[in-house]
């Protein structure tokens, strides 16, 4: 009864904390930002019976289903309520904190579970998620649960892998680029873990064809509505363009002017994404040292620990992603001797990161790999405590982590402004935030 009751009073802290985050935002209609107030609208959409239409009553395929059909189930049942669906999340979170103490304890210990379910309860950016309509907060949802049946050990085995075939499923319908994931964690398990190829081969058939069949409808959806391959979105050409064509105030900044011009007199969504995928792709093969000098500056926007808009002199350090990231380093460590039964999660890390750097980067898309750098921070934690006794080295890098993390937290604008003026010096003429 104790042992549950730990995780219990977890769960109950993490829905509080969330609820009081809801409810302090409560007065705020939208969130200001353009991905809101769209998701909003195809959600209401759907929900007064016009189907997946725009804002101008267009059927689309411009945002990923998932999002808006579950915002859509919430304004039908409790009507256009934004605060509805932030309760939902709010709900919806706390119930992840529990699935990441499942996948923890899975992973490495009960301990190590409940300590990730305790950083995920207070954790800034779920927390901040929560009230937003994103796709982020049903995203970490849907893929935490995944892998959770992914690397479960109890239970039907072929089950397991159907299940998580099903939240793959919903996690691409929520991120399109959630979809090759699953096919690099069975082909770096094939390639360096010892295992029965035809039972691999087994798992990964079921784990995959599950997750086709779901997605097919959708696409088939797509095909009548723009007589056109969609597999998920038609969102692929703006994330390239907006990712190596910025306006002259900075990186991070969509350029509406190049898009506008680019896209005028196109007839359709799909004519519109393929316009600016193949405008990217040309001048990327033109010009590859782009993408090259972008990428120190996509890989440190993406681990960026400063809250609100990203790098902007508004936002926060995040005291708490710093400690975690601080301790994730040491799990990485610590966690060597068994990095074999660890490959789909260092996988799902690397191949996020991977992604970023390819498209666009930002702490907003750092979200789905949280759970894991969680996780991997709490079983650093019990390990840096225990080597620290040991080894008087972690203990001075410990000690050298925790004081940098206290010094960014209390001169959190110097190092923004500082790193401002060493991009400036490397080239670099802005980040997002700058006017």
């Amino acid at each position: 009864m104790k042992r549950n009751l730990i995780i219990l009073l977890i769960l109950a802290l993490g829905l509080c904390l969330r609820l009081a985050y809801v409810y302090s935002i409560s007065e705020r209609t939208y969130d200001g930002i353009s991905d809101g107030e769209n998701y909003d609208a195809v959600a209401f959409n759907i929900a007064s019976g016009n189907g997946y239409t725009d804002a101008s009553g267009n059927l689309t395929s411009r945002r990923a289903p998932l999002a808006p059909a579950f915002f859509a189930l919430i304004y039908f049942f409790f009507g256009h309520s934004i605060n509805a669906v932030r309760i939902a999340q709010a709900f919806m979170g706390a119930f992840t904190c529990f699935v990441i103490y499942l996948l923890g304890k899975e992973i490495f210990t009960r301990k190590v579970g409940l300590t990730a379910a305790a950083i995920a309860a207070i954790y800034p950016s779920f927390l901040f998620f929560t009230g937003e309509l994103f796709t982020e907060t049903i995203l970490v949802f849907t893929l935490t649960l995944s892998f959770y049946f992914l690397l479960k050990k109890n239970g039907s085995k072929y089950l397991n892998f159907v299940l998580s075939g099903i939240f793959f499923a919903a996690a691409t319908l929520g991120r399109p680029s959630v979809l090759l994931l699953p096919f690099s964690i069975f082909f770096i398990l094939a390639v360096f873990k010892a295992e029965d190829s035809k039972e691999m081969l087994k798992k990964a058939v079921l784990l995959i064809l599950t997750m086709l069949i779901i997605i097919c409808p959708w696409t088939l959806r797509n095909y009548l509505v723009h007589k056109d391959f969609v597999l998920v979105s038609t969102d692929f050409g703006y994330n390239t363009i907006s990712s190596y064509f910025y306006p002259a105030k900075g990186f991070g900044f969509q350029n509406h002017e190049l898009v506008d011009k680019l896209t005028e007199g196109a007839k359709s969504e799909t004519e519109i994404d393929k316009i600016l995928t193949n405008y990217t792709m040309r001048n990327l093969a033109k010009n590859p040292g782009k993408f090259i000098k972008l990428l120190p500056l996509k890989f440190l926007w993406f681990w960026e620990p400063f809250g609100g808009e990203d790098y902007n002199l508004d936002s926060s350090y995040d005291f708490i992603y710093g400690l975690v990231f601080l301790f994730f380093l040491f799990g990485l460590i610590g966690s060597r001797y068994m990095w074999r039964n660890l490959l789909p999660i260092y996988t799902a890390i690397f191949y996020f990161v991977l992604i970023s750097l390819v498209l666009y980067p930002s702490r907003r898309f750092r979200m789905q790999i949280e759970p894991f750098l969680i996780i991997l921070a709490s079983y650093g934690l019990y390990r840096a405590a225990e080597e620290r006794k040991k080894n008087k080295i972690v203990s001075f890098v410990v000690t050298l982590g925790l004081a940098a993390n206290l010094f960014f937290f209390i001169f959190a604008d110097s190092v923004k402004n500082f790193s401002k003026k060493i991009a400036f010096i490397s080239g670099y003429n802005a980040f997002h935030g700058d006017k």
